[in-house]
């Protein structure tokens, strides 16, 4: 078995990995949320980082331990980020689904329509094809009685 030595520097190594990287990135830059959606996320952080601030300001204020700040403001973040957290998920549930539903609607709006383009243009040419059976018959036609 022969090998073969193959001398490639390291810099022509990184070349394609930097372009399937840069690839990936404009693949993922093409892609937006909905409005709707990407408002929830944003509302959810935005009240995440005012609790963040109230409760530990509160707390400081209050003259808390270090370790009662800590926990008591770990637990609140949680549990509300949990809540907020669920209710996105909710928000963007309903959101793809109500897209689903839209998009068979079209799809089925498209199909009857072809169905019925199709049905109207096959009686035409049925009405077409027996109209030009009945008159090339009837230059053609044989009298059955020949006296």
């Amino acid at each position: 078995m022969k090998t073969e030595n193959v001398n490639v520097t390291p810099s022509e190594q990184q070349v394609p990995a930097a372009k399937s990287k840069a690839n990936k990135k404009n693949e993922s830059d093409g892609v937006m949320l909905p409005i709707l959606v990407e408002f929830t996320f944003t509302f959810s952080a935005v009240i995440l980082s005012i609790l963040f601030l109230t409760v530990t300001s509160i707390l400081i204020l209050s003259g808390a331990k270090l370790l009662d700040i800590v926990i008591r403001t770990s637990i609140t973040m949680l549990v509300i980020g949990g809540l907020l957290i669920l209710i996105s998920q909710q928000i963007a549930q309903d959101y793809m689904k109500s897209t689903l539903v839209q998009e068979d609607e079209i799809e089925q709006k498209q199909a009857e329509q072809t169905h019925v383009e199709s049905i109207h243009s096959g009686n035409q040419h049925s009405v077409d094809l027996e109209g030009f059976e009945k008159n090339e018959g009837a230059e053609n036609s044989i009298p059955s009685e020949v006296h």
